[in-house]
């Protein structure tokens, strides 16, 4: 689901497009996190899919390959979700009750590893690059866009919080909404905006992902254990907490920015936190998942996401 409420405060936040083409990025590298797109395909033909018949929802899935690779002409590179992220058990337990609420079909959908196979199997025979993520695809589509220099797209705001490129120019990340429709927002941090425009992307521009962290953490992401974060603090609470912190802009400092302010220190003991060192925990928990997620290098090797081996692949691994 991504980060709650953030792209309306970003350039390109509020304005939907509607043609991939006219992004024209003909020959160039474009790294897709498959998972909206392999949901959105099972969930046109639900009927089928939760009937055990995933051939529709594969066709379905080529023909959007198709349209990318021939119309488009772009270098896709798909990258698939791989194992279980612990760290998203509240969300895997939301989309569970949610799930066993829905009254239509589409709403029962869930991604089978299947599925997730036989889609690669499907992208492999039309020669389109397919890799299978450590864990979730958002932070390997994150690294990959960052080593290489390229635009990601996704359907998902997390990717935000893991990092995407830096280069002037390259500083945008494609959210797509509805594939079938195309239906997406281009996220561009380069915009022409005047100062206090935008007084998050002017935050992010002197601190960095870490303001897109901590907003994770106050208004909720897939790792909280809340959908709303910390029920309370809105966007306009979260820029006034920024702007007391006091020296480094991190979990620690913006605590006790929280705590210190009578208003928002109510809030977070609503949310059952009775200490400043509570609030942190509950922000550095978050911080430190996307801060310190780990992906596989071009070698297979996994690496944190400025590039450091962590664990070296063995030749049959290769």
């Amino acid at each position: 689901m991504g980060i709650e409420d953030l792209l309306p405060h970003l350039p390109g936040g509020k304005k939907w497009r509607h043609d991939f083409y006219r992004l024209g990025w003909k020959n160039e590298v474009v790294p897709i996190d498959a998972a909206g797109l392999l949901w959105q395909c099972a969930a046109k033909h639900s009927r089928d899919f939760l009937d055990g018949n995933i051939v529709p929802a594969l066709i379905e899935f080529s023909h959007h390959l198709n349209f990318k690779r021939s119309i488009c002409r772009w270098e896709c590179m798909l990258f698939f979700d791989g194992m279980n992220n612990k760290e998203k058990r509240f969300e895997d337990e939301r989309r569970r009750q949610k799930r066993d609420k829905a009254k239509d079909d589409y709403g029962r959908i869930k991604i089978t590893a299947e599925y997730i196979a036989m889609a690669m199997c499907v992208a492999k025979s039309m020669k389109i690059k397919c890799f299978v993520s450590k864990e979730e695809a958002d932070p390997q589509v994150s690294y990959v866009s960052m080593s290489n220099g390229c635009i990601p797209v996704t359907g998902d705001s997390d990717i935000l919080a893991y990092g995407f490129p830096q280069e002037q120019g390259q500083r945008k990340v494609v959210i797509v909404q509805s594939y079938e429709q195309m239906w997406y927002r281009v996220i561009d941090l380069d915009a022409n905006t005047e100062p206090g425009e935008y007084p998050l992307l002017d935050l992010y521009n002197k601190h960095g992902r870490i303001v897109f962290q901590l907003y994770a953490c106050c208004r909720g992401c897939d790792f909280t254990e809340k959908r709303c974060g910390i029920s309370g603090i809105g966007y306009s609470s979260f820029m006034t907490i920024a702007s007391t912190v006091d020296g480094p802009f991190n979990a620690h400092n913006f605590s006790i920015s929280i705590w210190n302010n009578d208003a928002t220190k109510h809030i977070a003991m609503e949310n059952g936190m009775n200490t400043a060192e509570e609030v942190e925990r509950h922000l550095q928990r978050v911080v430190d998942i996307y801060s310190k997620a780990t992906v596989y290098d071009k070698d297979g090797n996994i690496v944190t996401m400025d590039g450091k081996i962590l664990n070296a692949a063995t030749d049959t691994e290769r």
